[in-house]
């Protein structure tokens, strides 16, 4: 099986604490779109590998999840935003505490052959400021790679 190693998210710094202007409230969510149009209709299989190489979180119940949805982007309109809002994978919600230290991977099969897809994937990103004592600081470097695989 050829395959090959689509780099969706080179390692990029997140800060969400940012010395009390980011997340400052317990149970607080932030979720950002981190990449779009990655093209995958040619492949049969894809997953994702999703990299954290440092992080420095003052409590270790602060989290983290990644998810790809569908996407079909069109030129016929391309102002528009044809996303689907079902996440088809994640990494489920990845605690500091489960990560303990860098570098850590995780691996996640977006889809296989016996699974429907679209032709492009979009990736979020979503911050958690979790249970117990607020996370200060809540920062870490994470890359994600898109791995498809074709027969």
């Amino acid at each position: 099986m050829s395959g090959t190693i689509i780099r969706a998210v080179p390692k990029r710094f997140y800060d969400f604490y940012n010395g009390g202007n980011g997340m400052n409230s317990l149970g607080e969510q932030v979720q950002l779109t981190v990449a779009t149009g990655i093209h995958v209709s040619e492949y049969r299989e894809v997953n994702l590998v999703v990299r954290i190489h440092s992080f420095n979180a003052g409590n270790t119940a602060a989290a983290f999840q990644v998810d790809a949805y569908p996407e079909a982007p069109t030129d016929e309109d391309p102002g528009a935003d044809f996303a689907s809002s079902s996440s088809i994978a994640s990494t489920g919600q990845v605690t500091f505490a489960t990560v303990s230290r860098a570098p850590w991977v995780k691996i996640v099969q977006v889809f296989s052959p016996t699974t429907y897809f679209g032709a492009f994937l979009r990736l979020k990103l979503t911050a958690i400021q979790s249970s117990g004592s607020l996370s200060n600081p809540f920062n870490f470097a994470m890359s994600i790679d898109v791995n498809p695989k074709s027969i």
